[in-house]
């Protein structure tokens, strides 16, 4: 099975936003996280990979170079905790997630991978090619 937030963490994206460790990162990193609803409407939004066997997606800030874990069932929106994404006014970034058919099947064909193999990039669409 490919993971995402929720089978990493045990908890749903909003339950997440409120966990004690997250909430404890941020504040080190002086960042606030906002609430769900709190979304940059007006930026682009970011690509969801599967990396080693995750879904994730990338900082909307290039420079940033983060990475944060999605989660499958949605809602289907990042925010940075490496840099709270400060380019887009410290909002979430809506996420583009596959449609729900090729999601499985992109997930069919990665299942009997190794962990380290299971990548995939939107760009590489549904036959890896």
């Amino acid at each position: 099975m490919i993971g995402d937030g929720r089978s990493i963490t045990g908890l749903s994206l909003d339950q997440w936003t409120k966990a004690v460790v997250v909430r404890q990162i941020a504040s080190q990193r002086r960042i606030k996280i906002p609430p769900l609803t709190s979304i940059a409407e007006d930026a682009p939004p970011v690509l969801a990979f599967v990396n080693y066997g995750h879904w994730k997606a990338f900082c909307p800030n290039p420079a940033c170079g983060g990475a944060e874990d999605i989660w499958r069932e949605g809602p289907w929106l990042l925010f940075c905790l490496r840099c709270g994404n400060r380019a887009v006014g410290g909002r979430w970034v809506l996420v583009t997630m596959p449609e729900p058919a090729e999601r499985d099947a992109i997930e069919e064909r990665l299942a009997p991978l190794h962990r380290h193999e299971q990548n995939w990039e939107a760009t590489e669409g549904e036959d890896g090619a």
